[in-house]
């Protein structure tokens, strides 16, 4: 998946948090996303590249979810304990998007 499709899937799962837009540059439209109430002028939120965005994302899944996202984030970064609390913490703000589309179904393998 290509960073702009993460960051749109990302917020439709998420649409109580995120907004996305559409801006027009030099080598055409890419998508951002604001905080839900900011519209367009709001500051821009990037969860494939924002730890903090990433806390937000992850407070969306459900209990079942985290487990499965703790052992997707071992499985990505090659670790065997996913109970590692230090492993959860220290991961990417791209491989937490990324565990994240892969739990709720949305991750697609680039070609």
């Amino acid at each position: 998946m290509t960073k702009q499709d993460q960051i749109l899937v990302i917020q439709r799962a998420c649409p109580d948090i995120w907004e996305a837009h559409q801006t027009w540059l030099g080598d055409g439209l890419r998508w951002f996303l604001t905080k839900k109430g900011e519209g367009i002028a709001g500051d821009e939120v990037d969860p494939t590249n924002d730890l903090n965005a990433c806390h937000e994302m992850e407070m969306t899944l459900t209990i079942h979810q985290k487990d499965r996202y703790a052992r997707t984030l071992a499985m990505n970064r090659n670790v065997e304990d996913y109970t590692s609390h230090f492993m959860v913490a220290h991961a990417t703000a791209s491989q937490k998007a990324e565990a994240f589309l892969k739990v709720i179904g949305k991750w697609e393998d680039s070609a």
